[in-house]
């Protein structure tokens, strides 16, 4: 099978970051993971491929790092399952002929076109690094560690 050319981006963004309860304390990895949501848009290409509101975004953000630290090769897939919802598959990577193809039960389209490896890893790193910084930033809690601590 041909490679594909022109290979759609992968672009995670995310809004509304918040604590649910706002009251909450969070004094360990835990409260992170549970109770900082923001609203997640996956896109492929200029295309929204996944929207999921009041994701656990610090918890997403610690399953990718575990993933960008521990995979060997390029055979590693990803997955992101959430415990909460009917479709459990949010968001999955597993390699293909050309790159990386893009799967979800929350899917707004079949994705047909591989990603590109590179610019996927370098975009979901750059996702952890925003998560962290934008909850250090925005709700005055420093969640890198933890994000970071599951990368072992």
């Amino acid at each position: 099978m041909p490679v594909a050319k022109d290979h759609p981006t992968l672009r995670l963004e995310f809004e509304k970051l918040h604590l649910d309860p706002p009251e909450t304390a969070i004094s360990n990895a835990v409260y992170a993971f549970t109770n900082i949501e923001a609203d997640l848009r996956i896109c492929l290409g200029e295309r929204l491929f996944v929207e999921a509101e009041r994701l656990c975004v610090v918890e997403f953000a610690a399953v990718v790092a575990k993933w960008l630290a521990s995979r060997e090769d390029e055979e590693c897939g990803f997955r992101f399952e959430s415990a909460d919802d009917e479709e459990p598959n949010i968001f999955s990577l597993r390699l293909g002929d050309g790159g990386f193809e893009a799967s979800s039960g929350w899917q707004k389209f079949a994705a047909t076109t591989p990603l590109e490896t590179g610019q996927t890893v370098a975009e979901l790193a750059r996702f952890t690094h925003d998560v962290a910084q934008r909850c250090e930033n925005e709700l005055g809690i420093a969640v890198g560690r933890w994000i970071e601590s599951r990368r072992g």
